[in-house]
C-alpha cells in the first residue's frame, strides 16, 4: 500500500472526498454527516481548508481537513477526519493527525482545536494520546479539545513508540524514586536505633502496622480513583463524570479519616497499658504517641487518595520527584529534631504529624491542577450517585485489600501483643529489610497499572498479555537475585548495615524466610494486573479468601508456638501454595494457553541460575568481618546474581542486543 504524504489541497479532488464522506454515510450513517450537504461540504474544505490525504493503489482512503484561517492568532481548527472503514486499525488516524501537527508546528502555529463526539471514545482516545486535552463541551454531544503546539512538537509520533517510551520513563522514574526512598529509610534505621533505642523503634514499627490495618477502610476507593483516572486518560469517560466521582471519594476519605483517627486517640490508653509491652518507656510517652499516630495515619491515607489520581493520569515523574522530597523530610530532617529537641517517640511523631499535614495539601493542589475544568451548571455537590457505576470493582478491590492486610499484617498484630517492644523492635527491622524484595517491584506495578488498563480500553488484548510477560520478566530479574541474597546471607547484611551485632543476631532468621517470602509474592501478585486492567476481579477474589482461611490460623498457631520464625514460615509456605495452585486458574482465563510458558520461560529460567550460584557461595565462600568489605562482597554478590538473571531473561538479552547494536551504529556513524 502507497502513502502520499501531506498535499496541497489540489492532491485531492471533491468527487474523491465527496465519495469517501458518501460511503462513509452509506455504511453506518453516523449522525454528524447526517444534517450536512456532502457534496457542498466536500467543495467547501477544498476550496478552503488543507488536506492531508492518503492514498492505496491510486485510491483515496483516508483524509483529514484542517483550517489555517486565523494566523493573527497562530489558531488552527480540524474539521475532518475520516478513515475508510477497511483501512481502520492501522493507524493511519494517527499518521495524518501526526502530518498536519507536523504542518501546523512548521507554520508557526501555537494552539489546535477540534470537536469530537462523546460518543467515538476510540476517537478521544487517540486525540488524547496525541496531546489533546478538553476544554469544555457541547450540550452533551460532543468535547471541545485543543493542543497547544511548540516548535518540540515538529515530527514528534506519539503513536506506540512513544507510549512505550513514556511507559519506560514512568517506570524508571519510579525506580529513582523507589530506590531513593528505600536508601533513606534504610540509612536512617541505624541512626533511629542509636538515638531512640530499639524499645520506642519498636513504636515505629507499630506505627507502621497500624497504617496498614487502617486500610480495611479504604473499601477499593484509591485503586478505584486510579482506575478511573487512567480510564479518563484513554478516552473511556468523560471530565465531568470524574470530577463527580472525585467528589463523592473526597467525601467518603475525609469522613472516614476522621472517624478512624477519633477510634485511635480514644483507645490510645488502653492501646498502651495492655496491648504494647513496653518496658523502660513511661505509659503516658507511649500514648502521647498513639495519639499522634492517629492523626498522622488520617492525613497520609487521605493523601493516597490524591496519590492514586496521579498515578491514573500517568504523572508519575513528577509524583516521584514529590516523594523523594517528602522522604528526605520525614527520614532525614528528623535528625536535626532528635539533636536540638530531642529523640522520645512524642518528638518523631510530632515532626512526622507536621510533614504529612504539608504533604496531603500540595497533593489535593497537584491533582486539581491536573483535572481540565468541566462546564457544568452550578458547583459540585457532594452525591452518591456517582460511586454506583464503579461500586462493583471497588467492592473487589475493597476485598482484595482486606485480604491483603490480613495476609501481610496478621503476624505484625499477633508479634506486637505477645513480643516485648524491644523484642518487635528487632521483628520490624527483619520485616523492613526483607520488604525492600517488594519494593523493587512495586515501581513496574505502578507503571503498568494505569497503562495496562488504558491499552485494554482500547481493546488491545494481545498488547496487554505482551506487556504483562515483559513486565513478569523484569520483576524476576530484579526480584529474585535481591530475595537470594537476604536469604542466604542475612546476618551478614544486617551486621554490615547496622553495626549491631545483637540486632542482626536476633533478626537473621526471620529476615531470611521474609525475603524468600516476599520473593515469592512479587512474582505471584503479577496476575493482579491483568485483573485489574480488564475490571473483573473475581478469581482475585476468591483466591484472596481461599489463601486467608489457610495462613491466618496457621500464622496464629506459628506465632504463638514458634514465635517470628513461625509467622515466616507460614508466610513463605502460603505465597508458595498461591503461585502454584492458584496463578494457572487466573491465567487459564485472561491468557489461555500461557501459563507454563510464563511459569518456565519468565520465571524459573531467570531463577535457577541465581539460585545455585548463591547455594554455591554461601557454601563455599568465607566473606571478611570488616563492615566495609563485606558490605563490597555482598554488593559485589547482588550483581552477579542480577547478571546471571538477565542472561537468562530473553527480554533482557534482546534489549541489551538492541543497545548493543545502536551504539555500535552510533560508532559507525562518527567514524
Amino acid at each position: 500500500m502507497h502513502m502520499h504524504e501531506l498535499s496541497e489541497s489540489a492532491s485531492q479532488t471533491a468527487e474523491e472526498v465527496e465519495a469517501l464522506l458518501r460511503q462513509e454515510y452509506e455504511e453506518s450513517a453516523p449522525s454528524f454527516l447526517s444534517s450536512i450537504d456532502l457534496a457542498a461540504y466536500a467543495r467547501k474544505i477544498m476550496g478552503h481548508a488543507r488536506i492531508a490525504g492518503l492514498r492505496a493503489d491510486g485510491t483515496l482512503i483516508a483524509f483529514l481537513a484542517f483550517y489555517c484561517n486565523d494566523p493573527e492568532r497562530r489558531l488552527a481548527y480540524m474539521s475532518m477526519l475520516l478513515v475508510r472503514s477497511d483501512y481502520r486499525g492501522r493507524g493511519l488516524a494517527r499518521r495524518l493527525v501526526q502530518q498536519s501537527l507536523d504542518y501546523l508546528t512548521q507554520a508557526g502555529f501555537l494552539v489546535y482545536r477540534l470537536e469530537v463526539g462523546k460518543d467515538n471514545r476510540e476517537a478521544i482516545a487517540l486525540y488524547r494520546a496525541m496531546g489533546f486535552t478538553e476544554t469544555g463541551e457541547v450540550e452533551g454531544a460532543s468535547l471541545y479539545m485543543e493542543r497547544r503546539l511548540s516548535q518540540d512538537d515538529a515530527g514528534r509520533e506519539d503513536g506506540p513508540a512513544q507510549q512505550a517510551a513514556s511507559l519506560k520513563a514512568n517506570v524508571v522514574a519510579n525506580y529513582g524514586g523507589q530506590i531513593y526512598m528505600t536508601v533513606a529509610n534504610l540509612a536512617m534505621v541505624p541512626l533511629y536505633l542509636h538515638y531512640m533505642g530499639a524499645e520506642a523503634y519498636g513504636l515505629v514499627g507499630f506505627f507502621a502496622m497500624l497504617q496498614m490495618w487502617f486500610q480495611l477502610l479504604d473499601l477499593g476507593l484509591t485503586p478505584t480513583m486510579s482506575r478511573e483516572m487512567a480510564r479518563f486518560h484513554g478516552g473511556a469517560t468523560d471530565i465531568l463524570s470524574l470530577r463527580r466521582l472525585m467528589r463523592a471519594f473526597e467525601g467518603i476519605f475525609v469522613a472516614t479519616a476522621l472517624l478512624g483517627a477519633a477510634a485511635i486517640i480514644l483507645a490510645a490508653g488502653p492501646i498502651s497499658s495492655h496491648w504494647l509491652k513496653a518496658q523502660d518507656l513511661p505509659l503516658s510517652e507511649v500514648r502521647h504517641a498513639v495519639m499522634l499516630m492517629a492523626i498522622i495515619i488520617a492525613l497520609r491515607w487521605i493523601s493516597g487518595l490524591y496519590r492514586s489520581a496521579i498515578i491514573g493520569l500517568e504523572r508519575q515523574i513528577w509524583l516521584n520527584g514529590f516523594n523523594v522530597a517528602i522522604v528526605t523530610m520525614r527520614a532525614v530532617l528528623v535528625l536535626p529534631v532528635f539533636l536540638v529537641a530531642g529523640s522520645s517517640p512524642t518528638h518523631f511523631f510530632g515532626f512526622q504529624l507536621a510533614v504529612a499535614m504539608f504533604e496531603t495539601a500540595w497533593l489535593v493542589r497537584q491533582t486539581y491542577r491536573l483535572l481540565p475544568l468541566a462546564r457544568h451548571a452550578g458547583a459540585l455537590r457532594w452525591e452518591l450517585a456517582p460511586l454506583r457505576g464503579v461500586l462493583a470493582f471497588s467492592l473487589s478491590i475493597a476485598f482484595t485489600s482486606s485480604v491483603w492486610v490480613l495476609i501481610t499484617q496478621t503476624d505484625k498484630l499477633v508479634l506486637s501483643r505477645m513480643l516485648p517492644l524491644t523484642e518487635y523492635g528487632y521483628f520490624t527491622l527483619a520485616v523492613l529489610v526483607a520488604g525492600g524484595v517488594m519494593l523493587i517491584s512495586g515501581p513496574i506495578s505502578t507503571a503498568l497499572q494505569p497503562r495496562m488498563t488504558s491499552i485494554l480500553a482500547t481493546g488491545d488484548a494481545r498488547g496487554v498479555v505482551f506487556l504483562y510477560r515483559k513486565a513478569t520478566q523484569i520483576v524476576a530479574v530484579l526480584c529474585v537475585p535481591a530475595a537470594l541474597l537476604l536469604a542466604f546471607f542475612p546476618r551478614e547484611v544486617l551486621w554490615a548495615w547496622t553495626g549491631d551485632a545483637t540486632a542482626a543476631a536476633h533478626a537473621a532468621p526471620v529476615l531470611s524466610l521474609y525475603a524468600l517470602g516476599n520473593g515469592v509474592l512479587a512474582l505471584s501478585a503479577m496476575p493482579y494486573l491483568l485483573q485489574f486492567a480488564a475490571g473483573k476481579m473475581r478469581l482475585h477474589v476468591i483466591g484472596g479468601a481461599l489463601i486467608t482461611v489457610l495462613l491466618i490460623p496457621a500464622l496464629i498457631w506459628g506465632t504463638s508456638r514458634y514465635g517470628a520464625t513461625g509467622a515466616a514460615y507460614a508466610w513463605l509456605a502460603s505465597n508458595l501454595a498461591y503461585l502454584l495452585l492458584w496463578v494457572p486458574l487466573i491465567h487459564r482465563r485472561f491468557m489461555p494457553g500461557q501459563h507454563m510458558q510464563w511459569l518456565a520461560a519468565d520465571i524459573c529460567l531467570i531463577a535457577a541460575p541465581p539460585m545455585l550460584a548463591a547455594y554455591m557461595l554461601h557454601a563455599a565462600v568465607a566473606l571478611p568481618q570488616d563492615r566495609l568489605m563485606l558490605g563490597l562482597s555482598l554488593a559485589a554478590i547482588g550483581l552477579l546474581l542480577m547478571a546471571l538473571a538477565a542472561a537468562a531473561s530473553s527480554y533482557a538479552r534482546e534489549t541489551c542486543g538492541y543497545l548493543w547494536r545502536r551504539q555500535l551504529m552510533g560508532l559507525a556513524r562518527q567514524g
